[in-house]
């Protein structure tokens, strides 16, 4: 019985241990946390900056038209204005590039820290068995990961629901609008669901969180003979 009970994995791992498992690249990590940063800070963005981006295209697209009927399209005018519409396109997507890409960096040095790893980008031929593909899809992991997605999706389907239904009754009074404002109200609503959207997914990002960190620890978990032969 006593070897029985040291052969099960029942320690938490010695810090040589979680070194050894981190220069793997195996560290607790939720990918939902980046994901609902980047979708938050996209949100943000489009709050803060919506009407200057859509006026910046909406310039870039008349300029684009009045060359294209003002001028005879040849090799070099056709050149420079792709050259405008590249470098204005760059411009007007800038704001929104920089900040969702600081978002997931975020997301990903506040759980495990800065962290390059080998190890990670080596290949695993391992990995194209197709066997073992089908074992880690129905495995407690990819089940977990299905619940997951389906709960995403029921989430964002209910609150586009929700969202659309309050706003339904305003929906006639659109064709007495400008088309400026009619894109108000789009916009607003859009927003209004991705802050909805964004709340459920930082509670279920909190929940994934901890789902993993439970996970990792115990994958990490060492039998109390792994433990007496690291101290040796």
């Amino acid at each position: 019985m006593a070897e029985g009970s040291d052969q099960e994995k029942t320690e938490p791992a010695t810090p040589k241990k979680r070194q050894e498992a981190r220069r793997k690249g195996q560290v607790a990590k939720s990918r939902e946390i980046p994901s609902v940063l980047v979708l938050l800070s996209a949100l943000t963005v489009f709050y803060f900056a919506g009407s200057w981006m859509f006026g910046q295209l909406v310039m870039i697209t008349r300029s684009v038209l009045q060359q294209v009927n003002h001028h005879q399209m040849g090799i070099e005018s056709a050149h420079a204005m792709m050259v405008y519409l590249f470098q204005n396109t760059v411009l007007l997507l800038s704001p929104m590039l920089v900040t969702v890409a600081l978002a997931g960096i975020i997301g990903n040095v506040s759980q495990v820290g800065f962290m390059l790893t080998g190890e990670v980008f080596q290949p695993k031929f391992s990995k194209l068995n197709p066997i073992s593909g089908m074992k880690r899809l129905f495995s407690l992991r990819g089940l977990i990961e299905l619940i997951k997605s389906l709960i995403k999706v029921a989430i964002i389907g209910t609150i586009a629901y929700g969202v659309l239904r309050a706003e339904v009754d305003q929906i006639p009074a659109l064709v007495h609008l400008t088309t400026w404002n009619v894109l108000t109200f789009i916009g607003g609503v859009a927003l209004k669901m991705g802050y909805f959207t964004c709340v459920v997914l930082i509670v279920l990002a909190g929940v994934d969180y901890a789902f993993q960190r439970w996970q990792y620890e115990r994958d990490l978990r060492m039998t109390k003979q792994e433990v007496k032969d690291e101290y040796k």
